[in-house]
């Protein structure tokens, strides 16, 4: 396999050549313009714009497109020790214009989540099938930490709250397509996972609450309930919805009478569903179109855990 430029923007910035550390990016301003261009990849752009979306907030146009001129100097320096691929075909600028691009020696860990996000979008968890499933829980295992975290920057809120929302999705998405299948337990997991991030999220914990009772623990089922309602009134200052609390009255008196992905018949179908349906699948993560064969291979890596 030919050498890639892998780049990691969610949790700590890290940039890596053949398994070492991309020198040069102490610069913060080489990082912050490598970050801005990876976000807004494909996607040319004016180098006064993208002079003053980073830095016009505090200094002046002609202050502002100075930065720029180091920066893109530095970061071209950075990439001078990589393939000419890297070096010539990464970062294409001229007198007006610098556009980053998603050259297939690039790895980037934002870009697997974009693509995955979009092949499932508006595709019911427990309706994608177990391939799907695997490609998306390595791909929820790339998120590290928030967007370029400890370097927090205004530019890049937005993007920040973003990828944490989408992250949240495809957690929720894998619930659901483990509660479908009867694994119950990887269902917690990514449960757990949601509420680290939003521990006022209603509906995770009512999942949870479910997969518990049907493990046959009433008892966590309930304690789950319970720190529901604490999240739910030090954060937002809101009861419980009468979903769950016609939920906990079922689960306290043993009368669980609506799981429609736990129980019997419903389980067994939704779990025929899943294996038959593809539109949600790995199948469409690979046949997206402006795909690359590299993108493709990338992703059946990440199903085999490559």
């Amino acid at each position: 396999m030919d050498k890639e430029l892998h780049v990691a923007l969610l949790g700590r910035f890290e940039v890596m050549w053949d398994g070492q550390p991309v020198a040069g990016f102490e610069h913060a301003k080489a990082r912050e313009l490598f970050s801005f261009l990876l976000l807004h990849r494909d996607k040319p752009s004016s180098r006064e714009i993208v002079a003053n979306y980073l830095w016009g907030g505090h200094y002046t146009t002609e202050v502002s497109k100075k930065y720029l001129r180091k920066a893109l100097w530095q970061l071209n320096e950075c990439m001078s020790h990589c393939s000419d691929d890297i070096r010539h075909n990464l970062v294409v600028a001229d007198a007006h214009w610098i556009e980053l691009k998603s050259i297939d020696s690039l790895w980037l860990d934002v870009a697997f989540i974009d693509e995955a996000y979009a092949a499932v979008r508006g595709v019911p968890g427990a309706q994608i099938d177990v391939e799907t499933a695997c490609v998306l829980k390595r791909v929820v295992d790339l998120y590290r930490g928030d967007l370029l975290e400890g370097e927090y920057q205004e530019w890049s809120f937005h993007d920040l709250v973003r990828y944490r929302q989408v992250v949240m999705i495809l957690l929720d998405k894998l619930m659901d397509h483990t509660m479908a299948k009867g694994e119950f337990e990887s269902t917690l997991e990514f449960g757990e996972r949601i509420l680290r991030h939003d521990a006022a999220r209603e509906f995770t914990h009512l999942k949870l609450m479910r997969a518990y009772y049907a493990l046959g623990d009433r008892t966590a089922a309930i304690r789950q309930y319970n720190r529901c309602c604490g999240n739910l009134r030090e954060q937002l200052d809101v009861r419980p919805s009468h979903e769950a609390v016609a939920l906990i009255e079922q689960i306290r008196t043993d009368e669980v009478t609506e799981l429609s992905l736990v129980q019997g018949r419903n389980r067994d179908r939704a779990g025929r569903v899943a294996d038959r349906t593809r539109g949600g699948g790995l199948e469409l993560v690979l046949s997206r179109p402006g795909l690359t064969v590299d993108e493709r291979d990338r992703f059946s890596r990440l199903v085999v855990g490559g």
